[in-house]
């Protein structure tokens, strides 16, 4: 990230939105303190925002999502504490969502074989200029928005009170219901809900298929790199 000065450091700042059960993996614990160290290096600055054991991940979110909204860090970047990365892969979604807006890597469902979940808009479209592609959605643990869409998408949200703290929060993500083509109605998952309402705003959201994460079950599952041209 070599555009990253000691004067334009708070340009870059950065707060990791992460819901974590009650363990976390060593692969993604060494994968954060990795990235922390090359922030520190590049001067970028870094701020975690976690919630643990929480038994509603769209709580744990929504509260996650508060605590970023009162500080005044530029990007928001969602981690799943489960996912494992090189520090490369988090500074090229960070530059990439600076001109782009939003912006995840994908990674396998903890199955054999692997294999993941992204909808495209079209398949069959090229990547953009920066070698992205448009997609309707996948999996949040591993996406990064810029501060001003994460401003609009909360504008669009309601407060609540958060009964476990008392504290009011944003009631800003949902698991939506979608009726497929047999009429059977289905539930999604709030990641679906969260990028159905950045599209809904005008906001595109964009996959960089280059990068290869892990995700961590029973073992490390993880995609093979996918090259664009």
């Amino acid at each position: 990230m070599s555009d990253v000065t000691p004067a334009l450091r708070a340009e870059w700042s950065v707060g990791i939105g992460l819901p974590c059960g009650p363990t976390v993996p060593w692969q993604h614990s060494l994968s954060l303190a990795r990235t922390e160290h090359a922030a520190a290096t590049l001067r970028v600055p870094l701020d975690i925002h976690a919630v643990a054991e929480s038994s509603d991940v769209c709580i744990a979110r929504d509260v996650v999502l508060t605590n970023f909204l009162a500080n005044q860090e530029r990007y928001m970047f969602w981690i799943d504490s489960d996912i494992s990365w090189r520090p490369e892969d988090f500074f090229r979604v960070l530059r990439l969502t600076k001109d782009l807006g939003v912006v995840c890597a994908t990674y396998s469902l903890k199955r054999e074989p692997e294999g993941c979940v992204v909808n495209f808009v079209d398949a069959d479209s090229p990547p953009n200029e920066y070698g992205c592609v448009e997609i309707v959605g996948a999996g949040l643990g591993f996406t990064c928005v810029r501060r001003d869409i994460v401003d609009a998408f909360a504008a669009t949200k309601e407060l609540m009170l958060h009964e476990g703290n008392g504290r009011l929060i944003l009631d800003a993500f949902y698991r939506p219901r979608k009726r497929g083509a047999d009429g059977r109605l289905r539930a999604g998952g709030e990641d679906g809900g969260f990028f159905d309402d950045l599209r809904a705003l005008g906001h595109k959201v964009w996959l960089d298929p280059s990068i290869a994460l892990g995700h961590v079950g029973a073992k490390e599952y993880k995609l093979p790199i996918t090259e664009t041209t």
